[in-house]
């Protein structure tokens, strides 16, 4: 309990948890990232997020809202406080949400690409820190289901 006290004191947290060979092993990362607004609204407005289609009756009611949560990422499972996880448009979109879509073990029939136009909206992004790329990117703000629209692997560039 007194770790997790410390971490947060400093903005940190615990997002992975493993046992390697009698060690344990753990995975922290800021609370708060670099600020990627500014350098991606240079460069586009539009995100993508994958989600899968249980959700989209919630979402598209509600928008994609932050919250606590996990996911499954190779070797284990990735820990997170309260996040919008995006991928930006870039030219490495559809390896890298093909990537993501064979690490979480989806089928085609399980999930669904949202694409999210934020021209004109003022949402904060920030560096998703267990990635290197850039194009991992996460919020803090809800996105609005109006900014949202649903695609296919294959139209992505």
């Amino acid at each position: 309990d007194d770790i997790y006290k410390l971490l947060k004191q400093f903005n940190y947290h615990i997002t992975k948890i493993d046992y390697f060979q009698g060690s344990c092993i753990i995975v922290i990362e800021p609370r708060y990232s670099k600020d990627m607004t500014e350098y991606w609204r240079k460069r586009t407005d539009v995100f993508y997020h994958i989600t899968h289609k249980d959700n989209l009756k919630k979402i598209f009611k509600r928008g994609l809202t932050p919250k606590v949560g996990k996911t499954r990422i190779q070797g284990g499972y990735r820990y997170f406080p309260e996040k919008v996880f995006l991928l930006a448009d870039s030219e490495y979109a559809k390896s890298n949400i093909e990537e993501i879509i064979r690490n979480k073990q989806l089928s085609d029939e399980d999930y669904v690409i949202l694409k999210i136009d934020l021209k004109g909206h003022n949402i904060g992004l920030y560096k998703d820190d267990f990635y290197n790329d850039e194009e991992f990117v996460y919020t803090y703000e809800a996105i609005p289901p109006e900014l949202l629209t649903i695609i296919e692997l294959k139209d992505l560039k």
